[in-house]
């Protein structure tokens, strides 16, 4: 991991409360679930065109759903890869 990761985690680590610990602490899930990503990438589509669509036109709401579009996409294609090279 990079030095920046590091140190990052080192200072967020010191404000992380004892409840949610375990949370933060936990590993990252092995699976990646295709109904679930590809819901997630389409109701990104359909928020992103609504937030151009209404006014004010929400600029904000427009930025986050269209990363979460691109986050979702990048995973499925992930998956897809995973799954043509298994």
């Amino acid at each position: 991991m990079s030095k920046i990761y590091r140190t990052i985690i080192a200072v967020a680590d010191r404000f992380v409360p004892g409840p949610i610990r375990p949370l933060w602490n936990h590993p990252a899930v092995e699976t990646i679930s295709t109904s679930q990503t590809l819901s997630l990438a389409v109701t990104g589509m359909i928020w992103s065109r609504y937030s151009l669509v209404i006014v004010p036109k929400n600029y904000s709401l427009f930025a986050v759903n269209i990363v979460v579009v691109f986050i979702n996409c990048y995973q499925l294609a992930r998956l897809y890869s995973y799954q043509k090279a298994v």
